[in-house]
């Protein structure tokens, strides 16, 4: 730690010495160089804290599964040489390790938090491989294990593919604190792994990283078949008992779905390869939850998105409009260098590194490619294999995995685009006896906590725990304690659980249906004068055909820190959710406002809402609506949003047939069709509007639980326009000046637990 500081101080007086000679107006060097000093200090001080006392933070995990310490626990000086007895191979079958008959019944990751305080202290080492394809493609590999691992005892294996690169080699002098080779999942997830018994093989998929072979789109059917490849070759191996489970988050858990999807047969493993998989935030219909919600290309995200993987593929530095502030974006690429590569000893580190960037340009670019994808049943000329629709690329993994019905785990988020309502229908249409969820309150890849009410924006939930238990139920065989909550009482050969944050409450809550069965779908009816009220107006004549002018301004937007553009995370930084302070300053959108109750009540599942509408003129049009709870103050928390294009607004019938709430049982095979309602988006049901014509169309919300506090209003916004997310200059030319919004003939249907 001290040699660390040392670098970092000088590094710090150059940085100076060279603003004060070239007498700059606007130190750059100077404010970067004491940033990297700052984090530094506190980087040193936390890893000398974290040396002598271990503490762990759970303010998110559910209370029933808090860890609980008495005190402490002081680490072990790390310069003693281990004993004879900390040498010899671990045995992870051994009771020490599946017992937890001395720890907190409440602390099920007691012993996992505890294995690198014991005598028998873990050696994560590591081999890099080439693993060679079907067709000669060559995919890059690490594969951590245990240094005391014996030679004959084979392991499980735990398999993630990225498209983001395995690892980073480090530039000076983050390499003095980062080390040489920098992998982002080290310390929270490979270790734990490799910690727990599995070995664990992580690696860059084709077109991607230090892996040979271009990508002709995302997920194409090349990438599919990549993965039964490397499950053939995982087997093949002597450290390998056959079994796998396979993990990725975002892009990567499309992998993992892969994986499950080609569900490899082998007679290690008794059956098929992949015995579990856990997907987290990762989307399940690309058109719908990722590149076309609401029918809308979702700009902010893809330009951004496009531009950093096409830096990563090509090993160039990120641009600053990816990474706006200047510190961050040098700290970013001034600290990598690009994936390591792999070399045999006649092999040059510069002809390989031209030889596969020259490979990588050949990538599609889907910045340019996603503008083609504008409805689902469409072919499209760049998508591969046996399916080139949409509609038929997102179904064909979840379709065929459905087949395998392998155990899933899902990781969701009620703020991360419209990944959520992707993660319900990837739950409701598995096919597996083993299925559960966890929905809660993050950022994308669950690094902040984005709750309006969260005290910090620091995500304190241990996904580790989760995942450990996970595999260990299903890959070992391990029904102890840690994990009996993966079964149902009332339903002891099936397991099917729902575990939702609600936001407000700021509490965990199981269910096994979705919505959960105390729930009322409760309709609340627009009124004049921008009101909301839960009573029927009794309407006549003159009063129905009220009208709201509605007059869209194609120069705003809600900025850019919204759910649609947290994807990237471009600034790497908290982000909060609370678009109230855009959306009252744009003087043309409409307000409608629901007085609060004396007891409050929770809405929690898919709320949508029915308009009434005409455009004066124009052939299509966009809506926007947002949910707030307001204060009496006037403060307010953001619930949740939902937009259509006005042109895919025909909708599943049967979803719409009444205003009871759709219960579903998660154990029924069918289990989506009435939960979550669905535009269709396709080319032969566009509707065809005529300006001065009524029109009733649907806006669906994105699923959230959210208790309404007492006396708190709910404020619907409605706006007909967000240049920051959906700038689609496409469909400009189509959008009225202005709309007419018929509020008595509208209404809003919440899902509503009352108090």
């Amino acid at each position: 730690h001290t040699q660390r500081i040392r670098l970092t101080l000088n590094f710090v007086n150059e940085c100076i010495m060279e603003d004060i000679e070239s007498n700059s107006s606007t130190p750059y060097l100077t404010q970067i160089s004491i940033t990297i000093l700052i984090g530094i200090l506190t980087t040193t001080a936390y890893l000398i804290y974290r040396h002598f006392i271990d503490v762990v933070e759970t303010d998110h995990q559910p209370e029933k599964h808090k860890k609980h310490f008495s005190k402490p626990v002081k680490k072990k000086s790390l310069k003693k040489k281990p004993t004879e007895e900390a040498t010899k191979p671990v045995d992870f079958d051994h009771p020490e390790f599946i017992s937890d008959d001395d720890a907190h019944p409440e602390n099920k990751m007691l012993r996992l938090r505890n294995l690198n305080k014991t005598k028998l202290k873990r050696i994560v080492k590591l081999k890099s491989h080439y693993i060679v394809m079907r067709d000669g493609v060559k995919i890059a590999a690490d594969v951590y294990y245990d240094g005391r691992m014996e030679a004959t005892k084979k392991r499980p294996t735990i398999v993630m593919g990225t498209r983001y690169s395995r690892a980073f080699l480090t530039k000076w002098p983050f390499q003095y604190i980062l080390g040489t080779k920098f992998q982002f999942k080290q310390t929270s997830i490979i270790n734990p792994m490799v910690e727990r018994g599995y070995v664990v093989l992580f690696f860059d998929v084709r077109g991607t990283g230090s892996s040979f072979g271009f990508k002709k789109h995302d997920i194409s059917y090349e990438e599919e078949m990549d993965t039964l490849d490397i499950t053939k070759w995982i087997v093949a191996q002597r450290w390998s008992n056959g079994v796998i489970g396979t993990f990725g988050a975002s892009y990567d858990g499309a992998i993992a779905e892969a994986f499950a999807t080609h569900n490899h047969k082998n007679a290690k493993a008794d059956g098929r390869s992949i015995k579990a998989y856990v997907t987290m935030f990762s989307p399940f219909d690309y058109y719908r939850d990722l590149t076309y919600p609401g029918g809308m290309l979702n700009t902010g995200l893809m330009h951004t998105w496009g531009a950093f993987t096409r830096s990563l593929e090509l090993n160039e530095p990120v641009n600053n409009k990816v990474i706006r502030s200047k510190v961050k974006n040098y700290l970013f690429n001034g600290a990598f260098a690009g994936p390591p590569l792999i070399l045999n000893d006649n092999e040059n580190a510069d002809e390989v590194r031209s030889k596969i960037i020259s490979e990588h340009q050949k990538n599609w670019d889907p910045r340019v490619g996603l503008f083609e994808a504008n409805v689902v049943d469409k072919p499209i000329s760049w998508l591969t294999g046996p399916n080139n629709t949409l509609n038929e690329w997102s179904q064909r993994l979840w379709k065929n995995q459905h087949e395998a019905k392998t155990p899933i785990m899902i990781v969701a988020s009620w703020y991360d685009a419209s990944f959520c309502r992707g993660a319900f229908k990837r739950f409701m249409t598995s096919q597996t006896n083993y299925k559960r969820m966890i929905i809660g309150p993050w950022t994308h890849g669950g690094d902040q906590n984005a709750s309006p009410y969260a005290r910090t924006r620091k995500a304190h939930f241990d996904f580790t725990q989760e995942l450990v238990s996970f595999f260990d139920f299903h890959m070992r065989g391990h029904h102890d304690d840690t994990n009996m909550h993966y079964y149902d009482e009332e339903h002891p050969n099936s397991v099917a659980l729902i575990r939702y944050f609600t936001v407000g409450d700021e509490a965990w809550k199981e269910t096994s249906t979705w919505p959960p069965k105390d729930t009322t779908m409760t309709p609340v009816y627009l009124m004049d004068q921008q009101k909301l009220t839960f009573f029927e107006p009794i309407l006549n004549d003159e009063k129905v055909d009220f009208v709201d002018q509605l007059v869209p301004d194609y120069n705003q937007g809600v900025g850019k820190n919204t759910r649609w553009n947290v994807v990237l995370q471009q600034e790497f930084s908290s982000l909060r959710y609370d678009l109230t302070k855009i959306l009252i300053k744009q003087s043309k959108m409409l307000r409608y406002v629901l007085p609060g109750t004396s007891s409050g009540y929770e809405i929690t599942g898919n709320a949508h809402l029915s308009l009434t509408l005409s455009l004066d003129d124009g052939q299509d049009g966009c809506l926007f609506a947002y949910l707030f709870s307001r204060h009496e103050s006037g403060a307010m928390k953001y619930i949740t949003e939902g937009h259509l294009r006005l042109s895919h607004g025909a909708i599943h019938a049967s979803t719409l047939a009444d205003d009871s709430v759709h219960h579903v049982d998660t154990y029924h095979d069918n289990a989506s069709s009435t939960a979550i309602m669905e535009h269709v988006f396709t080319e032969k049901d566009k509707l065809t509007i005529q300006p001065n014509s009524p029109l009733q169309v649907t806006i669906l919300f994105e699923p959230i639980s959210f208790y309404v506090k007492p006396h708190h209003d709910i404020v619907l916004a409605i706006t007909g326009w967000d240049k920051h997310n959906f700038n689609d200059p496409s469909i400009l030319s189509y959008l009225p000046t202005s709309y007419s919004i018929y509020p008595l003939q509208s209404s809003l249907h919440l899902p509503i637990i009352h108090r």
